[in-house]
């Protein structure tokens, strides 16, 4: 599990640019979950865990926000769609 960096302020394609790096040093290709726990560092909006997902061992995500109702409207939008692709590709389903 990988929580985004803290003590800086950052934006999306930052914390993006960051994981990207993270999952290209990554030479036993050991699956990532990415932890986004904006109480204590940077948020990782859904929009850019999306975009996440594009990296081959990004395989999950979990979420410490406790604002589901702002949760789920976003999940509401196309990133749950290649979520449940993803999930069903991992999960063999």
């Amino acid at each position: 599990m990988l929580a985004p960096p803290y003590y800086f302020t950052l934006t999306d394609e930052e914390i993006f640019a960051y994981y990207k790096d993270v999952a290209a040093s990554n030479e036993k290709k050991t699956p990532i979950l990415g932890y986004n726990i904006p109480q204590c560092t940077n948020n990782v909006s859904v929009a850019n865990f999306e975009r996440l997902l594009d990296i081959d061992c990004i395989k999950g995500y979990k979420n410490s926000w406790n604002d589901m109702q702002e949760i789920t409207s976003e999940i509401a939008g196309t990133c749950i769609n290649q979520f449940i692709i993803k999930m069903r590709m991992i999960f063999g389903l």
